[in-house]
């Protein structure tokens, strides 16, 4: 089954639920290899306050038919806690270059039970110069 990887680079502002008006800024670099119906993610969170770490998740390609694109990635926080990212690109054939670097999200801690403790939204890096890399870190496999 061939694959394909590629590159993105996002960065945004949340906050903690329990202070909601400190907006504080998030940066989440990483390579995706997709395969199939899904995408392995590798790459980097720093969310000020909460991490500065490396993240391991999916992304779910085969959402993508039903206009979204599914985000969920675990990572450890400063205080040796593991937590978890989940957020959805929800694209609309209206404005399909806004919604496709958008990615609102939540941070919880992962465990038996979810906690939610964040919130959010990202933004791809969408000018130019970050889309011509973008576009040259594709790389197909036919493995």
């Amino acid at each position: 089954m061939a694959s394909v990887t590629f590159a993105e680079r996002m960065s945004g502002k949340f906050y903690f639920l329990d202070d909601p008006l400190k907006e504080l800024p998030i940066t989440f670099e990483f390579e995706a290899h997709v395969r199939g119906k899904s995408a392995s993610v590798t790459g980097r969170i720093h969310a000020e306050g909460l991490a500065d770490s490396p993240v391991q998740g999916t992304i779910d390609a085969a959402a993508f038919a039903e206009r979204r694109i599914p985000y969920d990635v675990f990572f450890m926080g400063k205080d040796g806690q593991r937590y978890r990212l989940r957020g959805e690109k929800d694209l609309s054939w209206l404005a399909p270059f806004e919604t496709l670097v958008v990615l609102p999200f939540t941070i919880g801690r992962a465990g038996d039970e979810w906690t939610e403790i964040a919130r959010g939204t990202m933004r791809t890096h969408a000018d130019a110069r970050s889309l011509r890399a973008m576009v040259r870190s594709l790389r197909a496999s036919p493995f």
